[in-house]
Order: C-alpha cells, then sequence, then structure tokens
C-alpha cells in the first residue's frame, strides 16, 4: 500500500507542475502496474499524436504504437524482463519533409512506471514516477538531441557516400560534444554513474562502428563498400580488446561492430564469409555474453535468409550447446519448430499448415471442416505490418458483433518469426486460443500462392459450404463487410 501511496503523491506534484493527466486516469495506470514490465501512460495534448516503435532483447520491433487524445486506453504496457529500447517519433510540419521527423532513444528498465507528455516544443518527454534522477537521465536524452544535434533514427546515421574517414571525423566530433555537454548536465542533475557509463560507451562504439561500416557490413549496398587495405591489420587487430564489454549488451552499435568485428576476421584469415565461417570465428574469439549474441544474432540472420541451407541444421544444433544464454535458445528452438513442419499430400491450399501458440498442428481443411454450417472470415496479418494492426480494432469489434450470428473468424499469420507472432498477439488483443494461428512457410505456403498473397492485410471470406466466396473482401473497417456478412446470413 505505501508503495502505491508513494508513486500517488509523486503523480499528484506533477499535476500540479502541469505534466500530469486526471487523477481518475492515473489511478487506473497504478491500479495497473505489473513486475517484469514497462509502463507508459501518455498524456497526449489535443490535436498531437505520441508514438512509440519498440526494439526488444533480440532485435525484434512491430510498427509504431501511436497515441492521441482520443485513444480510450492511453496506456502502454511491455511485459518484459529486460531492458528494452524504446524511441519516439516526433513530428514537426514547420520543417521540410527530411527534416520532420525527429527520433528520440530511451533505454527503460523491467519495472518502470512512467508518464509520456509533450514539452513547449513539441518533443516526447518520460517522467519516471517514483524516481527523480531516472527522470533526470530520461531528460538527458532529449537535451543531447536538442544541444548535440539527430543521434537515433535516419537522420542521425550518417550517409555511407561520404569517405570513412569523413564518417570517423564526424562522430569523433559528436562524441566529444556529447560527452562535453554529459560533463555540464551532471553538474546540475544527479544521474547514475550505470547511465554515465551507457553514454560514454554509446558514443565510444559510435566511432568504432563507422570506422568498420563500409569495409564489413553486410547491410550496405556493395557499390558502397571499399576494400580494406591489409596495412591497416594492426590497427584493427587491437579493437579486440573492445569487445569484452559485458555492460555495453544494450547499445546497438557495440552489437553490430563486434559482428563487423568478426567479418574482419574473416579478412585478416583469407576466408570467405559464411554462415559457418562467422559462427566458428565469434566461437572462438569472443566471450561470455558478447560471444552468445553474436552465436545467436549469426545463426538468426540465417534463419532469415535461408534456413534450408545444408548443414545448418547441424550448426543450429552445435549453437544449442555452446550458447549459455538460455533465451537466446528458446528463441531459436521455437523459430526452427516451423522448419520442421511442412504441408500434407492435399495437393492445393488446404493442405497448408496452421500452427497454434501450444505447437498444435492444423491444415487449412481442419479449419474449414470445424467451421461447416459457419461462414469464415479470415483475417491475414503479420506483427510487422503497420496497416495489418491499424484494422486491428475494427476486426475485433466486427468479431463482437458477428460471432454469435454464425460468422466464424480466423487470425492467421504471416510472420516467419514465431516470436514476434506471440508478442503482438499480446499487444494487440488477439486471443491465441480463439482461432489464432501461424501459416507455416508464409509467403511461400501453398496457401498464400493459390491466393496470390503478395502484401497484406488481406481478407478472405469461405462460405458455410467450405467454398470461396471472395478472396479478396472488404476490410473491417470497410462498412461493406457487414452488408456482406448480413446478407449472407440471411442465405
Amino acid at each position: 500500500m505505501r508503495y502505491y501511496t508513494f508513486n500517488l503523491i509523486l503523480i499528484i506534484m506533477m499535476a500540479c507542475s502541469g505534466t500530469s493527466a486526471d487523477s481518475e486516469n492515473i489511478g487506473e495506470f497504478i491500479s495497473n502496474y505489473q513486475r517484469d514490465s514497462i509502463i507508459i501512460y501518455n498524456q497526449v495534448p489535443k490535436n498531437k499524436i505520441i508514438t512509440w516503435q519498440i526494439f526488444d532483447e533480440y532485435g525484434d520491433t512491430e510498427p509504431p504504437i501511436e497515441f492521441t487524445n482520443k485513444n480510450v486506453d492511453s496506456q502502454l504496457k511491455w511485459i518484459t524482463g529486460q531492458t528494452t529500447k524504446f524511441i519516439t517519433i516526433d513530428l514537426d510540419n514547420r520543417k521540410s519533409f527530411m527534416e520532420r521527423e525527429s527520433f528520440t532513444e530511451f533505454l527503460l528498465y523491467p519495472n518502470e512506471s512512467l508518464i509520456a507528455y509533450k514539452d513547449e516544443e513539441g518533443f516526447t518527454r518520460l517522467k519516471n514516477v517514483n524516481d527523480s534522477i531516472r527522470t533526470n537521465e530520461l531528460n538527458f536524452m532529449v537535451n543531447l538531441k536538442k544541444n548535440v544535434g539527430e543521434i537515433s533514427g535516419f537522420r542521425g546515421v550518417f550517409p555511407v557516400k561520404i569517405s570513412i574517414n569523413e564518417q570517423v571525423k564526424l562522430a569523433t566530433e559528436r562524441s566529444k560534444n556529447a560527452i562535453e555537454y554529459l560533463r555540464n548536465y551532471e553538474k546540475t542533475k544527479i544521474i547514475n554513474n550505470k547511465f554515465k557509463n551507457y553514454i560514454t560507451n554509446f558514443f565510444k562504439y559510435d566511432i568504432i562502428y563507422y570506422r568498420m561500416r563500409n569495409y564489413f557490413s553486410p547491410f550496405i549496398p556493395e557499390k558502397y563498400k571499399i576494400n580494406f587495405n591489409h596495412s591497416l591489420v594492426p590497427a584493427y587487430d587491437t579493437l579486440s580488446k573492445e569487445f569484452k564489454c559485458d555492460e555495453c549488451m544494450d547499445i546497438d552499435n557495440y552489437k553490430i561492430s563486434a559482428l563487423l568485428y568478426t567479418n574482419y576476421l574473416c579478412y585478416k584469415k583469407g576466408i570467405k564469409s559464411s554462415v559457418f565461417i562467422l559462427y566458428k570465428l565469434a566461437n572462438e574469439n569472443f566471450e561470455n555474453k558478447t560471444r552468445d549474441y553474436l552465436l545467436f544474432k549469426i545463426v538468426k540472420n540465417q534463419m532469415d535468409k535461408n534456413a534450408q541451407e545444408n548443414g545448418f541444421k547441424l550448426l543450429i544444433n552445435k549453437f544449442y550447446i555452446d550458447c549459455k544464454n538460455e533465451k537466446y535458445v528458446s528463441y531459436i528452438r521455437k523459430n526452427t519448430s516451423l522448419l520442421e513442419v511442412s504441408e500434407t499430400s492435399l495437393n492445393n491450399f488446404k493442405s497448408s499448415i496452421l500452427l497454434k501458440t501450444n505447437s498444435n498442428k492444423i491444415t487449412v481443411n481442419d479449419l474449414i471442416e470445424a467451421s461447416k454450417a459457419k461462414v469464415i472470415y479470415i483475417d491475414l496479418w503479420a506483427s510487422w505490418c503497420s496497416p495489418c494492426i491499424a484494422e486491428m480494432p475494427a476486426s475485433q469489434q466486427l468479431q463482437k458483433s458477428y460471432a454469435n450470428k454464425g460468422i466464424n473468424f480466423a487470425y492467421i499469420s504471416l510472420d516467419k518469426n514465431r516470436i514476434a507472432w506471440e508478442k503482438s498477439m499480446s499487444r494487440i488483443g488477439i486471443n491465441p486460443q480463439a482461432n489464432s494461428y501461424l501459416l507455416v512457410n508464409d509467403f511461400e505456403s501453398g496457401f498464400a500462392k493459390e491466393f496470390k498473397i503478395s502484401s497484406i492485410p488481406r481478407y478472405i471470406l469461405i462460405g458455410k459450404d467450405g467454398k470461396i466466396i471472395n478472396a479478396d473482401a472488404p476490410r473491417p473497417s470497410d462498412p461493406k463487410i457487414r452488408q456482406l456478412f448480413d446478407e449472407l446470413l440471411k442465405k
């Protein structure tokens, strides 16, 4: 009881300073507090938007989540036991199109309760409801952007077109300015040593990243890559000592730079890069959390690219032995379960496999047979699909209106990533026990090929007799779908 009373006092103080929402909503916000979660109450002014994008510990993300003052529920709850990166996207319509978006990166911890609001300049800020020092740290991230320039988002990344020396020069200058601003900031505001180390390392590995990007990054176009000069080997060998920083695992450029350094090791040995070589070098040359992450990332990247490559399943089995991070192992195990499923002998779309969260498998034919005498409305979506997510409130409202009238709703995800599918279901309110499935082989499945599904969202209507009524049915937000439902129910 003391905990909640203390929080409420702090929030009332915020209300007096003009940054809190009404007490009834705040009271509900506190009552929904939950361990192993990050909760943000979004206090959105009229005609404004607060937008969040979340990146989890596996590097997965979902479409941006938008809140306006018209949202019935302004609370963003993220269930996690891990430090998580939240990026807010602010828009300034007074600026040119390319300069309109402004990004701020916040590193948030499990069990944080926060209030998001807009400052006078329109930037989204965060207050921790029970820790003023954390609020100082969160404010620092916004102030740093205002004083040093864009750091996160595409505007915070230096162009690949300019020379490596120029990239490093710009990164070094930005680092110097940021550290100088940090020193001045802590003269008037209390911040933790952990946060200071995070900021210092953030910019340290920013520089290291730009030293290697155009040489070794697999993520930039080939035309911008530069052949590595062998005379640089002694200097780059000294970087090996920089990748023993377990406390840096929350810094993207630390992890990316470690991966690029693995590619450098391939060059040094004169070996062509492959998933098997990268894995071997990462396993031999890195330690502890950094090693586990690299093994995980190398395996995950290959799964996304081509999980059927010869020998890859053996490498996955080796990963289960080598990696000491149980969450990484669990993540790969769950997603490899999709590789072990193949379509049945029915030579049409009805043979496609649907996977439930409990790993039970059915075919599309099973789904249709189980809904005989009812119309089926199939909602094809994915966790990464913004338009799909935007349609979900209308889809769920439609389901409430027609579920007891003879229409079954089936939510079928085309995610390649089982973890992302499960997380997204939880956030957007799809009941995993109620006709929610993952389509095995996604866009390569017989189902997707039969209906020429190249983009989503997509909606398919199947009649009571199991025959296709409409392979491209109206969206849930389209009034025509209700007219169509009503006509079908009369038959």
